[in-house]
């Protein structure tokens, strides 16, 4: 049986990282460019065992070695309200992605007829991109995501002036891996979390946020706009960093109007802002990526490259975010890749989202989008954009909207390992 297993992963097709880059540039002249089906192989430090590779061919990182459901101390993650698929004992993952649901379902049936012969399915999640009326990807609270991701292989066409994000491929993303080959192969720790968001509860604490800032009628509340005037979109900018068509609001008091993925804003590093005034410390962009308020060395040597895919399983293809808000059912897979599990994504998690700490001792409040845990903590914002009269508490309960319901940590290896097999 074990064979067997090897045998199939050796011969399976995962797409590789050429292959994706091609793709991308591709893309940026022919928008329309398909680059066909995307396969993904990773394996938990229970699969490696499974597969019985030698205890030095297997990544050494500890927080790996244990498995994110030992790792609760650190996460702050609720093992109690998981789904009950994750909390079993999880070898792999596959992931299966194409422009065209036919073509992903059609070859997720087929992976899941093969390896059925010698292998148990715990769970099958589904995802799919949601976009904005201008096409711009966001998740179920409305707001544009996976806006700033890090340039690792080179640098950007366009300079920076602010916030030069590019960064070292083999110190932040890549790990070199054990084996028994003369050419030298790299792998990445991979994270993967499935976390539910509750739209209803999101959007109704949104609106009084809005509303105890500016204490007038349904129809006409919101804190105020560098010009004085009621904004009731500005309240959750503040909380999040970005307005919902992904405006960086610590450059704007307004939304922008974006309707282009290349009008998003990803150049800029807080350093007309260093008070918090327009954009708070705490805002979910902020915090997961402080940019300079912590050395630039360090901001860049935790990034991660991530990806969050939607996902629903109410039952609807759609919803509409504006008129119905799910209160569970739908949410966000998030995905990330990193060299170090434990400095990289646990750092981000631990001690910027949960514990709202930038800097020793710095403490300023949890993200109230991912952050899990308590954290008695007092939130402010100011009740105008980019100044500090009236400026007012946010309320304590301006949090839990987003539960993890289960994940795992994993490693993605290099495809000559997994031929090797």
């Amino acid at each position: 049986m074990k064979e067997a297993i090897r045998n199939w992963i050796s011969r399976f097709n995962v797409t590789s990282s050429a292959t994706q880059l091609e793709d991308s540039h591709i893309r940026k002249t022919n928008p329309l460019h398909d680059g066909g089906v995307f396969l993904n192989f990773s394996l938990s430090a229970s699969g490696y065992r499974a597969l019985e590779i030698p205890e030095n061919q297997i990544p050494s990182e500890k927080a790996f070695l244990d498995g994110l459901k030992t790792r609760t101390d650190i996460t702050e993650d609720n093992l109690g309200v998981w789904e009950p698929e994750f909390l079993e004992q999880i070898d792999a993952l596959i992931i299966v992605a194409d422009s065209h649901i036919s073509i992903a379902t059609s070859e997720k049936n087929r992976i899941i007829r093969e390896i059925s012969e010698f292998a148990i399915i715990v769970f099958v999640q589904k995802g799919k991109i949601l976009r904005n009326a201008s096409g711009i990807g966001i998740e179920h609270f409305g707001y544009a995501d996976g806006v700033s991701q890090p340039n690792f292989l080179t640098n950007d066409d366009s300079p920076a002036s602010q916030w030069d994000d590019n960064g070292a491929l083999l110190k932040t993303l890549l790990v070199p891996e054990s084996n028994q080959v003369d050419i030298e192969t790299f792998g990445s720790y991979f994270v993967f979390r499935k976390l539910e968001q509750n739209v209803k509860k999101f959007k109704e604490k949104e609106t009084e946020l809005s509303m105890q800032f500016n204490m007038s009628s349904d129809e006409d509340y919101g804190i105020l706009n560098r010009r004085g005037k009621s904004n009731k979109e500005l309240a959750g900018a503040k909380i999040v960093g970005r307005f919902e068509d992904g405006t960086a609001v610590t450059n704007h008091s307004d939304e922008f109007g974006i309707t282009r993925e290349d009008q998003l804003e990803n150049d800029f590093d807080y350093r007309d802002d260093t008070q918090g005034l327009k954009c708070p410390f705490h805002a979910h962009i902020r915090i997961t990526n402080p940019r300079q308020d912590v050395s630039n060395d360090f901001a860049k040597s935790v990034r991660l490259t991530r990806r969050g895919i939607p996902y629903n399983d109410i039952g609807r293809d759609e919803h509409d975010l504006e008129s119905d808000q799910p209160e569970d059912g739908v949410g966000l897979l998030f995905m990330c890749y990193q060299s170090s599990i434990e400095r990289q994504f646990e750092f981000i998690q631990q001690a910027w989202a949960n514990h709202g700490e930038i800097g020793p001792g710095n403490f300023v409040g949890q993200d109230a989008i991912i952050g899990q845990g308590p954290n008695a903590t007092i939130k402010s914002l100011p009740g105008q954009w980019n100044t500090d009269d009236d400026r007012q508490n946010v309320p304590t309960e301006f949090r839990d909207f987003v539960t993890m319901k289960g994940g795992e940590y994993f490693f993605t290896p290099s495809i000559g390992f997994l031929r090797g097999l």
